[in-house]
């Protein structure tokens, strides 16, 4: 499912309200007027325990 949309020429976003102890896959998909590109490899990452 598509999480976050960015403009055109963007090289790097933050993706806010991540949850602790969960591991988030990531692709990146560029698309223009009607015609999408491939999905990238994806990265993986986990978001470690929170420490009180």
């Amino acid at each position: 499912r598509t999480v976050l949309t960015v403009p055109g020429f963007t090289l790097s976003t933050i993706v806010k309200k991540l949850l602790p102890s969960t591991t988030y896959h990531f692709t990146v998909q560029a698309h223009y007027h009607h015609d999408s590109g491939p999905h990238s490899p994806e990265v993986k990452y986990s978001i470690p325990k929170e420490i009180h």
